[in-house]
């Protein structure tokens, strides 16, 4: 099994180390500068790295684009005369209604197209952070558009059952509504909050432990988020009214009622992640 990672940072580079250790893969990574490939092979991420995107995808069974999403329908209209017939390909990006609508809209008919989301990471960026079991035991979103080769979709389920995740299928329009929620709302929750205490110097000598764990997604891929925030921007706006609605009915109500709402809040928190 041969396989190209366009985008070889913490992402990338994880999952070439998964697909290496895991299932034995030969992996090609294409990276924008020599340094990334040279430590990414160093690592064990790859076993050959080329600055050419058309070189990196020649002969491969699968392609991952793991780049920012805005620029993976432009790469993969670059990529596209160069993948043999009959590859897979695939992304890891964070909104998927326009990056499936883009690249199926000049899919050639001899490949396939299943967009993924590994709902894993870190704020950490880079491929010298990449570890091997950073997907292990993570949501893996597939969106493959009907009607779909389920023999194809079974394909990529088993690669990332191979790797560790578990795999969920979701429309992309209902993955995106999801994420807005559960992901792209509280990174833009922990840059607001950053914005507010940067303007408040006696604040500043105080954060402590709760803000920095509501903070930490601040320090996250700024290229990254600024491409997730304006593709998703719609229905992030539709889930910040729903928390801004939820918060002012909390702020009306009465002491009773507020307890009850902690309560009821705190049972559903220890449930999703199945603490005491």
């Amino acid at each position: 099994m041969k396989i190209c990672i366009i985008g070889v940072g913490l992402m990338g580079g994880s999952l070439g180390m998964a697909l290496r250790k895991r299932l034995g893969a030969f992996v090609v990574g294409v990276v924008r500068k020599e340094e990334t490939g040279i430590k990414a092979l160093e690592l064990g991420a790859l076993d050959r790295w080329t600055l050419s995107l058309e070189e990196g995808v020649k002969d491969v069974d699968y392609v991952f684009f793991a780049t920012p999403v805005k620029s993976i329908g432009p790469l993969f209209r670059r990529a596209q005369p160069h993948i043999r017939e009959g590859a897979l390909i695939s992304d890891l990006g964070s909104t998927k209604r326009n990056v499936v609508k883009d690249i199926t809209s000049i899919l050639r008919k001899d490949l396939a197209f299943i967009g993924g989301h590994p709902m894993t990471g870190s704020e950490k960026r880079g491929v010298e952070h990449g570890r091997e079991t950073l997907y292990e035991g993570a949501p893996y979103i597939l969106t493959p558009l009907p009607p779909f080769d389920r023999g194809r979709v079974g394909e990529l389920i088993d690669l990332v059952k191979g790797i560790g995740a578990k795999p969920y299928i979701l429309e992309p329009e209902k993955h995106d509504l999801i994420v807005a929620l559960i992901s792209h709302l509280p990174y833009l929750l922990s840059i607001a909050l950053v914005e507010l205490v940067s303007r408040d110097e006696t604040a500043q000598e105080l954060v402590a432990g709760n803000f920095r764990d509501l903070t930490r997604p601040a320090l996250s891929d700024p290229i990254m988020w600024r491409d997730i925030i304006s593709d998703n921007r719609d229905f992030i706006k539709k889930r910040l009214e729903e928390l801004i609605e939820i918060i002012a009915q909390l702020l009306d109500k009465d002491d009773v009622e507020k307890e009850r709402f902690f309560e009821k809040v705190r049972e559903m928190r220890s449930k999703l992640y199945q603490v005491s």
